[in-house]
């Protein structure tokens, strides 16, 4: 579909799981439990609709319009050209009585007047225009179900009426199940951030429960990085024979990479992170010398998935390969395979190695140079969908 009938929010992952985005017109709700943060996700699709000429009004409920054009600027892909044109509705600061410097603002506490508000700033900004409503939570808690929920269609009639793609952020304060189900109603997309807590970390994911089309029911860990929201896994495991590129592989790949070798191996581990096209992991490299086996043990705890290296010019090495992938795979967790030395002449095609190997064909396996880069991103991304797709976790 073209641009004219759907807004993309930015995020890579959650645009392909909705089809390539939002359709224009509808409306959006994010729903996040308490302790995961909405508002990066609707400054994120604010932030790419507004760099694509797209008018973006954003109403604060519960903190100063200041506040959140602050946190845009400490944003890395903020400019703050673009946090200029973005629109404000002033919801907060007659809450403490202090005027406000923001040319709609609502001063009072009066359903009717939020709704007058909005109408006035979206009829005077018409066209191709985005309408994002932080922290409706405070509607409920100000107000009874009953009352919130009345005001909740009034927003979405007023935007829609108007021509403009709504997106509402909300915080499940423990809410009845009952108000919950009713505010879904009443949005054409559902989108659901949730958090897990492992081993004393917490992991973040978000999910999309609703849509009018077609979608992807995935759970998508995340993390709010340089590039914004991206798909994040907290542990691959790189692993392969001695001399076949992990170390060249993971340094080449990585926004910031480590490696503790000796003699010009690795003795130890290599730690890579990846934080560019919507795309974080943590990677691990494993030693590949039969020596330090007893490292495969440590590094393989709590991993997600695991990259297999292997040398495209060296089927000699196959079957060690294989012995090391066995070793470091618990819980039949998602593996891919890197036919690496691509670049070198003579080197076996991916389909080859496949082959010499025995590898089923459902496991990515995707021809790479760690020298040149080539192919090495493909290959993470390519685990990182069966993760998402084979590894979902939720309460």
């Amino acid at each position: 579909m073209s641009l004219e009938l759907i807004v993309d929010t930015g995020i890579p992952k959650l645009d392909d799981m909705l089809g390539g985005g939002i359709k224009r017109g509808s409306s959006a709700l994010i729903l996040s439990i308490p302790g995961v943060n909405p508002q990066p996700f609707i400054l994120q699709a604010m932030y790419y609709s507004l760099t694509k000429g797209r008018k973006c009004i954003y109403y604060v409920d519960e903190k100063f319009p200041s506040v959140v054009k602050k946190q845009m600027e400490t944003m890395k892909l903020w400019e703050r050209t673009y946090v200029e044109k973005a629109v404000f509705i002033d919801g907060f600061s007659w809450k403490v009585g202090i005027p406000s410097n923001e040319r709609y603002t609502v001063t009072k506490s009066d359903p009717k007047e939020v709704i007058l508000t909005i109408e006035k700033a979206l009829r005077e900004n018409r066209n191709r225009t985005l309408f994002f409503y932080e922290g409706y939570e405070g509607m409920p808690l100000t107000y009874n179900a009953d009352k919130a929920l009345t005001l909740l269609d009034d927003v979405i009639s007023v935007a829609l009426a108007q021509q403009a793609t709504l997106i509402v952020s909300m915080v499940n304060w423990d809410f009845s199940d009952s108000f919950i189900e009713e505010v879904k109603k009443r949005f054409d997309y559902v989108i659901t951030l949730d958090s897990v807590e492992e081993r004393f970390l917490m992991r973040h994911y978000f999910s999309v429960e609703k849509a009018p089309t077609k979608f992807e029911r995935l759970v998508v860990p995340y993390r709010i990085g340089i590039d914004g929201i991206g798909v994040y896994v907290p542990k691959i495991i790189v692993t392969g024979p001695f001399h076949s590129g992990k170390s060249t592989f993971i340094q080449k790949i990585s926004t910031r990479a480590v490696s503790v070798d000796r003699m010009g191996t690795t003795v130890a581990l290599d730690h890579g992170y990846i934080d560019h096209s919507g795309v974080g992991a943590d990677l691990f490299g494993t030693p590949g010398q039969e020596r330090f086996e007893f490292m495969l043990d440590i590094l393989k705890r709590d991993a997600f998935g695991v990259i297999l290296i292997v040398d495209s010019t060296d089927p000699a090495t196959f079957g060690r390969a294989l012995e090391m992938l066995k070793q470091v795979r618990k819980e039949a967790i998602p593996y891919a395979v890197a036919a690496n030395k691509q670049d070198i002449e003579g080197a076996l095609t991916p389909e080859e190695v496949r082959k010499q190997m025995s590898l089923p064909a459902e496991i990515p396996v995707i021809g790479t140079s760690a020298i040149t880069g080539a192919g090495c991103l493909e290959v993470v991304k390519a685990l990182i969908d069966l993760v998402i797709t084979k590894k979902i976790r939720t309460k």
